[in-house]
């Protein structure tokens, strides 16, 4: 998980003599200290302490080959919990669809990127595929409108979405590559315009057979070549080239603005397209980062999920599709509902809410 002795220590109340006197076998645990480092420490099910040999677990090098060794092994605690539950809900889609991924068409084996082939075609051919035009988009009422709609297309391509909460400055999504069930999360803590550009960068990297946490900023170590390559890949499918060109440069805050709702994009990246084809300078460019260092400073500890009932957090978190094939094969028969408990994180008698709650 990433946590030191002293982090653990520190979380129970504990001296560090006694979790030292526990890992080295010279005293045996309370049933209370074993639940509290299970559940309230690893998030592992108590049964795991109780196994002749701890469970074995890819390394995150193996998701994320772009991504240095050194980068990883500083991963956080809570990232580390993201990244596993990533894997679980991989686990859970193979289980569910018997290993087969239920679309038609999955992009991810049915287009490929190459970063040697221009951006403007490829960026051109995967909008296509996924199918949204110009006209959708600049009729989209707001920003949730823009977010849902982007998920929605990308996962009837055999993508599933879903989101997870966490300090924005640690991660803003990230992705895990599976030739039948590839996966983004994208951060809720995050501003609905920014998560459309993470799901198109995330997108952008399983196209290249690779996952990815997209933190949107330089990572020492990283493949430079191909986090660019994916920013401009999602920069050419939200604003395209032939279309930002025919906009009028803007003079300030406000034509900038204009332009990133038009388009249902941050500002940054209206901004980082008018720089690249010299609308506007590159000073206002910094200068839009280093107030975006200072809001992401501020905002570590905001709550945007916070409050939602369960049954509403589920369908945020899960997605409406994940939700409804679930209670489908339910339905069917096929899943007990002790299990739906399991996969959907809520308790047996919320289903019937969750239900309601996924009609609205």
């Amino acid at each position: 998980m990433g946590y030191s002795m002293n982090d653990v220590a520190g979380k129970l109340k504990k001296d560090v003599s006694r979790l030292e006197q526990l890992e080295k076998g010279k005293a045996l645990p309370s049933l209370k200290e074993l639940e509290d480092l299970a559940l309230k420490i690893y998030k592992r099910p108590l049964a795991l302490f109780f196994l002749d040999h701890p469970p074995t677990e890819n390394e995150l090098t193996k998701d994320f080959r772009t991504l240095p060794e050194s980068y990883l092994k500083k991963l956080s605690p809570e990232m580390r919990l993201a990244v596993r539950k990533g894997r679980y809900m991989q686990d859970v889609l193979k289980e569910v669809f018997d290993h087969v991924n239920p679309s038609e068409k999955i992009i991810t084996k049915t287009l490929s990127l190459d970063r040697k082939t221009s951006v403007i075609e490829q960026a051109a051919q995967l909008r296509a595929f996924i199918g949204i035009s110009y006209e959708d988009q600049f009729q989209w009422k707001n920003d949730y409108t823009a977010l849902n709609s982007w998920k929605e297309a990308i996962e009837e391509k055999g993508i599933f979405i879903f989101q997870f909460s966490l300090e924005l400055n640690k991660a803003r999504g990230f992705s895990l590559f599976d030739e039948q069930f590839p996966v983004i999360f994208l951060n809720s803590k995050d501003n609905p315009k920014a998560r459309c550009f993470t799901l198109l960068h995330e997108l952008s990297h399983l196209l290249l057979h690779s996952g990815s946490i997209y933190t949107g900023k330089k990572i020492a170590g990283d493949d430079r070549q191909t986090e660019k390559f994916c920013d401009k890949m999602a920069a050419e499918v939200l604003v395209p080239e032939k279309l930002i060109k025919l906009e009028t440069a803007p003079n300030g805050v406000r034509e900038i603005s204009s332009l990133s709702n038009k388009f249902m994009v941050n500002p940054e990246v209206i901004i980082r397209r008018l720089v690249d084809f010299k609308m506007v300078s590159p000073l206002l460019y910094r200068k839009y980062k280093e107030q975006q260092r200072e809001r992401l400073s501020k905002q570590t500890n905001s709550k945007i999920v916070g409050g939602l009932s369960s049954e509403k957090k589920c369908l945020n978190e899960k997605g409406r599709r994940f939700v409804s094939i679930v209670l489908n094969e339910f339905d069917k028969g096929n899943i007990p509902l002790t299990t739906i408990s399991e996969y959907l994180g809520i308790k047996t008698h919320q289903v019937a809410k969750l239900r309601s709650e996924l009609l609205k």
